[in-house]
């Protein structure tokens, strides 16, 4: 398979939940269809393609594996739905001209080095409208993925759970807020944090940010 989330999106439980995150709902209830297409950065199996197009919306979505998009594109299929899907990297936004109402950032931004999360936070920003909404979670200092080999100030490749072997980088809170401090003015941030099992039954803490900003610079201290 070309690349390591290929064989991630492979299994079938990987992909088996499409209801999507009720931090996505709930935000993109006050943005209404007709203000424009939304991105879904890192689409994955469609969870929120699926959402979004049913209740009327344009939707867009990048991953960068073939089987996420090809289950993604399944998965609108079998609700007589469609998306506009593209093979890319997050950091590189192919859909040139379209201004976007809203971007969705959704347990994606971590898989990369903090150089690349930086250029696609700016590649997003680009992309939105003036005064577009961006919905993004980020991993916390606090996850248990702060494991394995260390490959950076905050970024490790954990070698355990389902993503074992792929690459994170994790947040304190100013490093959240530092992130989208020149281009976003951040409404809301949260901590949000969970027990599951991984592998033999270990349980493991999850905990992660989501965030909800505005394109536009104002005070960032909210």
């Amino acid at each position: 398979m070309s690349n390591v989330w290929d064989e991630i999106f492979a299994s079938e439980s990987f992909c088996s939940d499409l209801n999507p995150r009720e931090f996505v709902t709930a935000n993109m209830a006050a943005v209404a269809p007709s203000a424009g297409p939304v991105l879904d950065v890192g689409c994955g199996c469609g969870r929120h393609l699926v959402y979004l197009a049913a209740k009327g919306y344009q939707v867009y979505g990048i991953d960068l594996s073939d089987v996420a998009l090809s289950k993604a594109d399944e998965n609108l299929r079998k609700f007589d739905l469609s998306a506009k899907l593209s093979k890319s990297e997050m950091w590189r936004i192919p859909f040139e001209g379209v201004s976007f109402s809203a971007a969705l950032a959704i347990n994606v931004l971590n898989h990369a080095m903090p150089a690349e999360i930086a250029m696609t936070v700016a590649a997003i920003s680009q992309a939105l409208a003036p005064g577009g909404m961006f919905l993004v979670t980020l991993l916390t200092t606090n996850d248990y993925k702060v494991c394995g080999e260390q490959v950076g100030e905050r970024t490790f490749i954990c070698d355990k759970g389902p993503e074992a072997g792929v690459l994170h980088t994790f947040f304190d809170e100013p490093a959240a807020r530092a992130l989208l401090a020149d281009a976003f003015t951040i409404e809301d941030i949260q901590i949000a944090s969970g027990e599951t099992r991984i592998d033999d039954g270990e349980r493991v803490h999850q905990e992660y940010f989501r965030i909800k900003a505005v394109k536009g610079r104002k005070d960032n201290g909210g």
